[in-house]
């Protein structure tokens, strides 16, 4: 289950659900104010004060997670990683049903929606789904050599 996107752990007061059983309880505790730290900012509750801490940087701005790679900052770890797998072109999350990969799960969970029912728009030239319009409407472009956008500087166009 550790692999799936199934959620079994529901939590009937706000209707959230949860895999690993440990994130329903981590929840819980955020909605009884059991160990629960609150953000002076908005309010919002964390069962953990490293949470806490990292929600603060939203309000705060601070990013004191660097890249040794580059100059740039960040205010957590995981937008670090993104970062680090963009540069270097790793991709982790590799697609079970085609040989596509990319280097977010976000990414992956979304493309796992154009080998499903969830995506209603298809390309009718490619056995290619795509989960809105104006993605299939790129990709048109794209395939069919249209370039719609021209520089008003240059004789150059664009799909």
């Amino acid at each position: 289950m550790t692999h799936t996107r199934e959620k079994p752990y529901q939590y009937n007061y706000c209707d959230e659900a949860f895999n690993p059983k440990t994130h329903l309880v981590n929840h819980y505790k955020t909605h009884t104010l059991e160990n629960s730290y609150q953000c002076s900012h908005c309010e919002k509750n964390f069962s953990k004060n490293r949470h806490l801490i990292r929600h603060h940087r939203t309000h705060t701005g601070k990013k004191p997670i660097k890249c040794i790679h580059c100059d740039k900052a960040f205010s957590n770890k995981s937008s670090l990683k993104i970062h680090i797998r963009t540069n270097t072109g790793e991709k982790p999350y590799q697609c079970n049903y085609c040989e596509n990969a990319f280097n977010q799960k976000t990414h992956l969970v979304n493309h796992y929606k154009t080998h499903t029912l969830e995506s209603s728009y298809q390309c009718s030239h490619y056995e290619k789904n795509f989960l809105k319009n104006s993605l299939l409407l790129r990709h048109l472009r794209h395939t069919q050599g249209r370039k719609p956008f021209k520089c008003s500087h240059c004789d150059k166009a664009f799909s």
